[in-house]
């Protein structure tokens, strides 16, 4: 048997990689290729608790602007 072209289930994905597939993935900016990658590298559970940290980090950022505006139309 021949072995697959995009073979990385021996290879974890690195942190960096990580994030970026989750930034990505938040702002709809994906390519085919990122996204076979993406299946076939990390644990599942890295990508729900990267997902979880962006979504609360997002929030609290928007919520910081949101002060900062009213607070200066006050």
């Amino acid at each position: 048997m021949t072995k697959p072209e995009h073979d990385n289930s021996d290879s974890k994905a690195k942190p960096l990689k990580i994030l970026r597939n989750i930034a990505s993935a938040a702002f709809g900016v994906r390519s085919r290729k990122e996204l076979d990658e993406t299946g076939n590298a990390g644990q599942f559970r890295h990508y729900v608790i990267g997902a979880i940290c962006f979504v609360g980090l997002f929030l609290l950022i928007v919520n910081g602007v949101v002060r900062l505006v009213l607070s200066q139309a006050a």
